[in-house]
């Protein structure tokens, strides 16, 4: 790897999404981080749907606490670590000659700088997909180099990779439909035999789905801070929810199997929440100025 491309590659990235430093939490991060009190160290789960990407919230509140910036900070360092990660998987994949380095630095710029990158670095509950990305880049320059020795660790890093970029967002599943794309279509193997190299992939996937599917996983483990548009008076929720949790500013109501439960708005407007550290508090009482509903 070229140093000086290595150094341009990051300048440029960490220039491009330095304002994302200023953002604020919206969308699905209330109901993923603010309103979560399941992050709670003390309470954390692992056992849980994208429990790897909580992982991560739950240790950004712990170092950082609250502040959206500390959120942005990783997501940012993310991004980047994928930017020399698709830089090592071209330099890899394109033919050996001396521009190389330069080929594989523009795939890579391409990638840091392209908007559509902006939902998976600039708002903070985009971290599944960058970390999802981080792990799978893994997996497959793992398994490529597996391919090339026959050291069986390749594979086990590989596997480990695909098991927590799974972990971060089920998207991952398709993985060793990618690998097996690659090997027929990148390396020119014959379809049966790109299968059988890949079977590894496809059982470790196999057996994700099945837990991923599992009444167990379907669940919100741990108390959540009810979604409301505006200040709501305080509701219990004594029991886990199903997922999906929404947008606060998209609907009313948290759906339970087959219950939607009514959350009574107190205020017409939307506050913003001005007192997080409330967040894991016993009980949480709505008051003039801020906004907080949930567990008593």
């Amino acid at each position: 790897m070229s140093s000086a491309w290595l150094v341009a590659l990051l300048v440029a990235g960490l220039v491009a999404y330095l304002p994302a430093l200023w953002g604020v939490f919206v969308f699905d991060d209330y109901p993923w981080i603010v309103y979560n009190a399941g992050l709670d160290p003390s309470a954390f789960e692992f056992w849980q749907r994208r429990p790897v990407t909580l992982l991560t919230f739950a240790a950004n509140l712990y170092v950082a606490g609250p502040n959206p910036a500390g959120f942005h900070v990783v997501n940012i360092a993310l991004h980047l670590a994928n930017g020399v990660l698709v830089y090592l998987l071209v330099g890899r994949m394109v033919p050996r000659a001396a521009s190389v380095p330069a080929i594989a630095a523009v795939a890579a710029a391409i990638f840091l700088l392209h908007p559509a990158q902006t939902g998976a670095v600039s708002y903070v509950s985009g971290r599944a997909t960058s970390l999802m990305t981080f792990w799978l880049l893994i997996a497959h320059l793992a398994a490529m180099r597996r391919l090339e020795s026959p050291a069986r660790r390749w594979t086990v890093l590989s596997l480990g990779a695909l098991v927590l970029a799974v972990g971060t967002k089920e998207t991952a599943l398709v993985y060793p439909a990618l690998w097996i794309g690659w090997l027929v279509f990148g390396k020119g193997l014959a379809f049966g035999r790109s299968v059988r190299l890949a079977a590894p992939h496809l059982l470790v996937a196999a057996v994700l789905l099945a837990v991923e599917r599992g009444p167990l996983v379907n669940e919100i483990r741990g108390p959540l801070v009810a979604p409301t548009r505006g200040c709501v008076e305080p509701v219990l929720l004594a029991e886990p929810l199903q997922r999906e949790p929404r947008c606060p500013a998209s609907f009313l109501g948290v759906r339970r199997a087959d219950v939607l439960l009514r959350i009574r708005p107190v205020l017409g407007v939307q506050v913003p929440i001005t007192h997080p550290a409330h967040l894991w508090g016993n009980a949480v009482v709505p008051r003039a100025g801020s906004c907080h509903a949930g567990l008593v």
